[in-house]
């Protein structure tokens, strides 16, 4: 993994439910770096699987590749920077050290697209 091939933008951000004045529970996004973007090395998954998921349009998947950070969990969700704020969020499904070093961490994404 080389630093040039970090290309795609992202936003990494938690969700948060708090009520409102009225009572009305309500999302609030909370960016991870201050709303800054991340550089990452975006890959979309094939394979048999995902191609017949991609045929019935229910889930997208993905792999991206950020510098290691401990403070990203499962519980973040993902933005392309590309597809703007009112894209539909990335859910982290998993994350793995890449070699078991601590440099640089996969990322593996989902979201559920709406046929």
């Amino acid at each position: 993994m080389h630093a040039g091939e970090l290309r795609c933008p992202i936003t990494i951000f938690s969700v948060s439910t708090e009520p409102d004045g009225d009572g009305f529970a309500v999302h609030a996004e909370k960016p991870l770096y201050d709303g800054n973007t991340v550089m990452c090395k975006w890959q979309m998954m094939y394979g048999s699987e995902q191609f017949e998921n991609q045929t019935l349009g229910l889930v997208e998947r993905a792999k991206i590749t950020v510098r290691y950070d401990p403070a990203i969990t499962n519980r973040h969700k993902v933005r392309m920077a590309a597809e703007g704020a009112d894209a539909q969020p990335w859910e982290i499904m998993s994350m793995v050290p890449v070699d078991g070093r601590f440099e640089w961490l996969d990322i593996k994404i989902r979201r559920e697209v709406k046929a």
